[in-house]
């Protein structure tokens, strides 16, 4: 079963709702269980941490893991299996890389709940919902922005690898903030039209990877980072052959 949820206001730290991912880590097409095309959106957003509307949303996505796996919480709300897949990351925690997550843009103080699917989601500014103001433009709810998110939790019912799915099918863009860059932005490298060394800030640096494991020949391109910002767990990648 499926529960459905709306979340509190958070802001959009990574992904982009509008695009549309069709290749897997290794560059190959994405596809079902039966070999036919299939896509997937995904956007991660921040919520702070003394927000009483994450809580009622943790609660949602507990009771989606309960369902699914009663034996883990026969204790009650604490699931008893450590690997447990929750898509929820501790802003101040670490990484499985070994970085300080308060790094990343956005993460300091917040809970960052990462959504998934494999639909469009629909778009619309907060207060217009009429199907003729849907959003659409790729680039109209910019990382670093604030939004609400409707989906769905459910157990994935993988008693090997225990978590919960967490769907989105509608993002709203609440209000505007200040835009998340992956670099140097536009203004701070063309600003004063002169030649000059750019600094980039520490966000954009990429750090030497520290972890105990090997890519293998089925990652590509793709690092170990890379996995771990999509919501991958060590055990999910040993089990896929993506490290050794």
């Amino acid at each position: 079963m499926a529960h459905t949820f709306v979340t509190p206001v958070g802001r959009l730290v990574q992904g982009n709702p509008f695009e549309k991912i069709t290749t897997d880590m290794y560059g190959k097409p994405l596809t079902t269980k039966s070999n036919d095309p299939t896509q997937q959106y995904f956007i991660a957003v921040a919520f702070k941490k003394d927000d009483p509307g994450f809580d009622i949303l943790k609660s949602i996505f507990t009771e989606a893991a309960r369902e699914g796996f009663p034996k883990l919480f026969a204790a009650g709300d604490n699931c008893s299996a450590r690997n447990f897949s929750w898509k929820i990351v501790d802003g101040d925690g670490i990484d499985s890389n070994g970085r300080p997550n308060d790094e990343k843009p956005g993460f300091a103080d917040h809970w960052v709940v990462r959504f998934s699917t494999t639909f469009e989601p629909r778009c619309f500014r907060a207060g217009k919902y009429l199907p003729s103001e849907q959003l659409h433009g790729p680039n109209d709810i910019p990382r670093g922005y604030y939004v609400r998110v409707a989906g769905s939790a459910k157990a994935n019912g993988d008693p090997s690898r225990p978590g919960i799915f967490v769907n989105f099918s509608m993002v709203e863009l609440a209000s505007v903030g200040d835009i998340i860059e992956c670099g140097p932005s536009a203004e701070e490298v063309f600003g004063n039209g002169e030649p000059r060394k750019v600094e980039m800030p520490e966000a954009a640096v990429i750090p030497p990877p520290n972890h105990k494991f090997l890519m293998t020949e089925k990652a590509g391109k793709f690092s170990y980072q890379d996995f771990i910002d999509q919501g991958w767990t060590d055990e999910q990648l040993k089990a896929e052959g993506y490290i050794k």
